[in-house]
C-alpha cells in the first residue's frame, strides 16, 4: 500500500526505511554542530509537510482577507502545527515499526529454538 505521504513526496526518507546502516549511523554519537537534518529519522518529512501547511493556511487567509501580516501569522500558526503533528504521526509509526520488528525476531527466535529441540 501506497502511503499519501509517498505520493507527495515520492523520494525515500530515513522515516520511511529504517534499515540496518541508518541505525548504527544514528547510535553513533555526534557532537553538536554535526547536526544532519537528512539523517535524523522523520525531521525532514516533517518540516516539509509543515512548510507546505504554512504556505497553504497563509496563502489561504491572505486570499480572503488581504491582510498581509494576519496571513502571515496564521502561516506560522500553520508551519508549527504541520510539523509537529507530522512530527508525532510519524515518529508514532515508526516506534510502531520497531516493536513489530522485535516481536518478530522474537517470535522467530522461539520458533527456532523449538525446531532444535
Amino acid at each position: 500500500s501506497v502511503h499519501f505521504a509517498d505520493r507527495i513526496f515520492p523520494w525515500s526518507f530515513p522515516c520511511d526505511e529504517m534499515d540496518d546502516d541508518f541505525e548504527k549511523e544514528a547510535q553513533k554519537k555526534h557532537k553538536w554542530w554535526q547536526f544532519q537534518v537528512r539523517k535524523t529519522p522523520c525531521l525532514l518529512k516533517s518540516l516539509l509537510y509543515g512548510a507546505v501547511g504554512g504556505l497553504s493556511v497563509g496563502a489561504i487567509h491572505y486570499a480572503s482577507r488581504r491582510v498581509f501580516l494576519k496571513a502571515y501569522d496564521y502561516g506560522i500558526i500553520g508551519y508549527l502545527l504541520t510539523s509537529i503533528s507530522a512530527w508525532s504521526i510519524c515518529r508514532y509509526n515508526l516506534a510502531k515499526r520497531q516493536v513489530q520488528h522485535k516481536k518478530a525476531l522474537l517470535d522467530e527466535k522461539q520458533s527456532d529454538e523449538i525446531t532444535s529441540v
